[in-house]
């Protein structure tokens, strides 16, 4: 798989949740999220994750009933924490709307 430069998920045996998906960069869009990364810090340490604003975006997108429920918690954990411009920016990149899910921006 990683020859082939394919995503990998990776979760504690025996588990489902909590996982994580490692991807290799392929597209403009995923050089953007790794220079605009989030530092989230653990006690063991920290790790990086995407920007909130392209993780909902990108959920709206993909449009499947769990990429929105996806999307929507993500909205209502962290939405008053989110740069809206940045949002719109994004949602209108991959060409998506909020407003019937309740994300309005």
């Amino acid at each position: 798989m990683l020859a082939n430069r394919m995503g990998i998920r990776v979760a504690q045996k025996s588990q489902v949740i909590p996982n994580i998906e490692l991807k290799f960069l392929k597209h403009d869009i995923d050089r953007c999220v790794l220079r605009d990364r989030l530092d989230v810090r653990i006690p063991e340490g920290q790790l990086y994750i995407s920007p909130l604003e392209i993780q909902i975006a990108y959920k709206l997108f993909l449009g499947s009933e769990k990429d929105i429920e996806d999307a929507l918690y993500l909205w209502e954990i962290f939405g008053d924490h989110l740069d809206l411009d940045r949002l719109r920016t994004w949602m209108n990149l991959f060409e998506v709307e909020g407003g019937d899910y309740g994300i309005l921006v």
